[in-house]
């Protein structure tokens, strides 16, 4: 792992950005892993002002500086609780920097961040941003989805019950088809999170056993393709 190596490890980024001046690209990445050291080390302000350095002195270099000023928006959100200063990091990444997985990481964040602060309404909407201002960053915008989902779910049990599961189902799908292969993790959270949301609405497991069988039938039959003999596999989610 990158912070193997301790402060030994920062010595000798401080000792590379030194002798490679002249490139600034490298030297950047450099800086940036030392402000991760920092992250890893539990040492917070010092982590942020070597963020800070990133952007100060390799603005040219945008994609590091965008992914600086996110581990900001971590720090503020993660360890620090400021949850004001972390939307403004956020929303920076968004406002100063090209189309980039980070600037979805960005948006999805601040979704989130309403999402703890009890403005769910307002959470919906930063939610819905990602995947239509990003959809081509696809594991941004299942987790999205997925988010947005639990959001409705967990609403379900204050108002409008069925209401809300059927949205929560709704965005399950949405994760579930924008949700990369190879992502099996999570994947594996939105495949739970149907089941669940069935056994909720339905108030029994017909439907949640259907979606069962018919994930066991697409990994076994390559693509899902369903033909006339299979007439007991169908996909519950073609409702939603």
């Amino acid at each position: 792992r990158w912070w193997e190596g301790g402060w030994d490890k920062v010595i000798e980024l401080n000792q590379f950005i030194n002798q490679n001046t002249f490139d600034k690209t490298s030297c950047a990445r450099a800086q940036y892993w030392i402000g991760c050291n920092y992250y890893a080390n539990r040492d917070y302000e010092r982590a942020i002002e070597e963020y800070e350095t990133v952007l100060r002195l390799y603005s040219d270099a945008w994609l590091i500086c965008a992914k600086s000023r996110f581990e900001i928006g971590q720090i503020y959100l993660y360890k620090l609780n400021d949850y004001e200063s972390a939307i403004k990091s956020y929303a920076m990444v968004i406002r100063d920097y090209p189309v980039c997985e980070v600037r979805a990481q960005a948006q999805k964040s601040i979704a989130y961040i309403y999402r703890l602060l009890r403005d769910y309404e307002r959470s919906h909407k930063e939610y819905e941003k990602v995947w239509q201002l990003y959809p081509e960053y696809k594991l941004e915008a299942a987790k999205a989805f997925y988010e947005n989902g639990e959001l409705y779910f967990k609403e379900s049990f204050k108002y409008s019950r069925e209401e809300n599961l059927r949205k929560a189902l709704s965005n399950y799908k949405l994760a579930y088809l924008y949700c990369p292969l190879e992502e099996e993790e999570v994947s594996e959270w939105v495949i739970e999170s149907i089941i669940r949301a069935f056994k909720f609405l339905d108030g029994n497991m017909e439907r949640a056993n259907a979606f069962i069988r018919y994930q066991r039938y697409i990994k076994v039959n390559d693509g899902g393709k369903i033909s006339i003999r299979d007439k007991g596999i169908y996909d519950p989610l073609k409702d939603f």
